[in-house]
């Protein structure tokens, strides 16, 4: 089977559209009798589709295959991939046994031999026949209501029994389609390529995107909530200002300046997520789960971390990670409480040992301790806060004992 897009005027030029009377329909007859109901449905449902995507309005493309943006006024071009091999995969979910020639006669039977929308005469006559061989209603609503979604680019909902047909008869490749504004909630994208798609301020909101591709993707403002985006690859994405509260990211891939700033990720699934050199600035990660997320080099500055789990997490490098979360993270890290020191300690230095300053009483400090030292005797060393923070972040790990315990203590005498 073919990968390449097929439009009406490919179709018809290329000889796979068959008149009427050359047709033989006979063991595709034979075929549907024997369907549940269920999937009788389904046929229809892909036969109405391509009924109305066929038309060089929606499917026709321009002479540089590369390009597959919508032009609405301009008839050569359209915006709906079709391809014989992802009709293959719609025929693979309704008959048991499908061979390349039913996809031809499918193809063939949904191809007009004109390229305008005639509202009273929408199907072929081979298709109109085909329905009535097989005892199947034409349903013109369902054309209307597919080539009204079209029309707006997907922007009025198309039924998800349609959407997910439109997904797969593209071989669940979206890949430069400007879906912009495009109301694709509760869509199954599983393993589906979006590399270059325009998804601004989409509705994808309970959409399964798992393992997609969003390669150098638009979804600047897009809603993502409840979305699952375990292992997908997002990678140079924009992000800004979308919704991803409780989305899944579970193993996500999101690297090389991914633009999260003003981001919604509360209580967002992100555990084991490759989020290095993001920009998350002012983002809301209240919540999330970041546990072995990934978030090297990336830009927290402003972000929102209430709550958030940095359980294993790389931070080597990050900017603007707020103090309070570097604790927990280190926290987590050793599974520890921070106290307050007890009053009357020893403590062995009195600069610190990697600023080399001296310790004034008003200093920010953090003390180290070392629980394995001197036949259970604490040992107690002190470090400027804002040195050892930096080092930390670095290296997480006590500059001289390793296996440490952390307190902090703002502004307090040592």
């Amino acid at each position: 089977m073919n990968s390449t897009p097929i439009s009406g005027q490919s179709i018809r030029l290329s000889g796979i559209k068959k008149s009427s009377k050359s047709i033989n329909l006979q063991s595709l007859i034979n075929k549907t009798k024997n369907l549940s109901n269920d999937n009788k449905i389904e046929l229809v449902n892909l036969i109405c589709y391509l009924n109305v995507a066929l038309r060089s309005r929606y499917s026709g493309l321009e002479n540089d295959p590369n390009i597959r943006y919508f032009k609405y006024k301009d008839l050569k071009s359209g915006n709906f991939k079709i391809t014989q091999e992802g009709v293959k995969k719609v025929l693979e979910s309704i008959f048991d046994n499908v061979l390349n020639e039913d996809v031809s006669k499918i193809i063939s039977m949904c191809t007009h031999r004109h390229t305008t929308f005639d509202p009273v005469n929408s199907f072929t006559k081979t298709a109109q026949q085909f329905f009535k061989d097989v005892n199947l209603n034409c349903n013109v609503k369902t054309l209307k209501d597919i080539k009204k979604s079209l029309d707006s680019n997907l922007k009025i909902k198309l039924e998800n029994k349609l959407l997910n047909i439109l997904i797969k008869c593209a071989n669940n490749n979206l890949s430069f389609m400007n879906l912009e504004g495009a109301d694709l909630e509760g869509a199954d994208l599983n393993k589906t390529c979006l590399n270059m798609a325009n998804l601004k301020m989409a509705n994808l909101e309970g959409a399964n995107l798992e393992e997609a591709s969003l390669t150098n993707a638009n979804l600047e403002g897009a809603s993502l909530t409840h979305a699952n985006l375990s292992r997908a690859t997002l990678i140079t994405i924009n992000l800004s200002r979308a919704n991803l509260t409780n989305a899944n990211l579970e193993g996500a891939t999101l690297i090389d300046v991914v633009n999260l700033n003003f981001a919604n990720l509360s209580r967002a699934n992100l555990e084991g997520a490759s989020i290095t050199h993001a920009d998350l600035r002012n983002a809301n990660l209240r919540g999330a789960n970041l546990k072995r997320a990934n978030l090297e080099r990336a830009n927290l500055t402003n972000a929102n971390l209430e709550g958030a789990n940095l359980e294993e997490a790389n931070l080597t490098a990050v900017i603007g990670l707020p103090i309070t979360a570097i604790f927990e993270e280190i926290q987590q890290k050793y599974q520890i409480k921070f106290n307050y020191l007890p009053n009357e300690i020893k403590i062995e230095n009195k600069s610190c040992n990697i600023s080399l300053v001296d310790l004034e009483d008003d200093t920010d400090v953090i003390v180290l301790v070392n629980k394995s030292s001197r036949q259970g005797e604490n040992v107690y060393k002190v470090y400027e806060a804002d040195s050892l923070i930096e080092w930390l972040k670095k290296n997480y790990i006590d500059p001289i004992t390793k296996n440490t315990v952390v307190f902090y203590m703002p502004n307090k005498q040592v």
